[in-house]
């Protein structure tokens, strides 16, 4: 577009110059077709280099998820999405209602109620910056205008507004829990700095996951510098950090109470294939009473059972105590809130296989 209006003034130029050549109709009628042009093109221009510099502000927002500590931000920006679409849907109506009334109210000796655009803008004005002339206002009806000037004040300015805020710093508060202890802008730029400085022995991101995901669940750091020899301090202290800020963010912020159910799920369907494995073994004789195991492979693999149920076996016991003690505070909360008559149930009864020993 920089181009563009530069030849339309190369034109206008030379349309001029035209003119002042032979003084006719005809160069005169060709100076004002290509100055409107060029007035026309230059306002289409203005327009977009406004609208560009919004996006490019919104674009710069996108931009700084490069940061941890920047991403809250914009995280928080969009969390709050849904909930303030939800909350302009009540609050814009609410607007235009008391824009309307303004401008029945005040719209035959106010200018700025005289429409209901600039009624609305009024209102926003009122809402922002508390500036309105009341004297003015009130001079026909005093009664009235304290009426829509009060109920406007205390239902918009200080209930709706300070709802916007209350949504904004609630959903900031659980990002911030969520993110944990971030890097600074500062730390994050030493970071990169000690990147690219052990940039040969780095290891990718991807090859990193890759292998850590063929690992078992619970790695120490022995394992990971097992697997890359070459890992630098740094790249390893840092992963170390990162797994330490992510059991701080999970101790503070806690665990779904549906993980409970899940869990003891998880470890009725274990016992239940160990008890399926202990019934293979007895019936291929190696668990029957009175009988050796026959070679040393297959003893270890009969106390790797076993070790297993005595594990399990107390985590169920665990997981049946937690689930005992929520049903107890269920019906205690329920009793005391909302009186129903109902009482908690008791203890959740879980099978749990008996212990064995030896070839028992």
């Amino acid at each position: 577009m920089l181009f563009g209006l530069e030849v339309y003034r190369k034109m206008v130029m030379a349309s001029i110059e035209d003119y002042f050549d032979y003084l006719d109709t005809q160069s005169t009628l060709a100076v004002m077709s290509l100055s409107d042009s060029m007035a026309q093109f230059s306002s289409y221009q203005r327009i977009f280099i406004s609208y560009a510099h919004i996006l490019f502000m919104a674009r710069c927002f996108l931009s700084l998820q490069w940061q941890p500590r920047l991403a809250i931000i914009t995280s928080t920006l969009q969390a709050t999405t849904v909930d303030l679409t939800h909350f302009l849907i009540v609050l814009i109506p609410t607007w235009f209602g008391f824009a309307i009334a303004g401008m029945i109210m005040f719209g035959r000796r106010m200018q700025v109620f005289s429409t209901p655009l600039s009624g609305f803008a009024m209102c926003l004005q009122l809402a922002l910056e508390g500036e309105y002339d009341w004297g003015y206002m009130s001079s026909e009806d005093w009664f009235i205008t304290l009426l829509w000037v009060w109920i406007y004040m205390v239902l918009l300015v200080m209930v709706m507004l300070n709802m916007v805020l209350a949504i904004i710093m609630d959903v900031y508060a659980e990002v911030r829990r969520q993110q944990g202890e971030t890097m600074s802008i500062f730390q994050h730029c030493t970071y990169l700095f000690k990147r690219a400085l052990y940039f040969k022995n780095w290891v990718p991101d991807r090859e990193l996951w890759e292998r850590v995901a063929e690992m078992p669940e619970t790695i120490i750091v022995d394992d990971i510098l097992e697997a890359y020899p070459n890992m630098p301090d740094f790249q390893l202290s840092f992963l170390c950090d990162g797994a330490r800020n992510r059991t701080r963010v999970i101790q503070r912020a806690g665990i779904d109470p549906t993980y409970t159910v899940q869990m003891v799920a998880a470890i009725h369907i274990s016992l239940e294939e160990i008890m399926m494995d202990l019934m293979k073994l007895k019936k291929r004789g190696w668990m029957g009473k009175g009988f050796e195991v026959p070679s040393d492979e297959d003893r270890n693999l009969v106390k790797e059972i076993l070790a297993g149920i005595a594990v399990q076996s107390e985590w169920m016991l665990n997981a049946q105590k937690h689930v005992s003690w929520l049903h107890n505070q269920i019906g205690t909360e329920a009793t005391d809130g909302a009186g129903y008559e109902w009482k908690a149930t008791g203890p959740v009864e879980v099978p749990v296989p008996r212990s064995r020993q030896g070839n028992d």
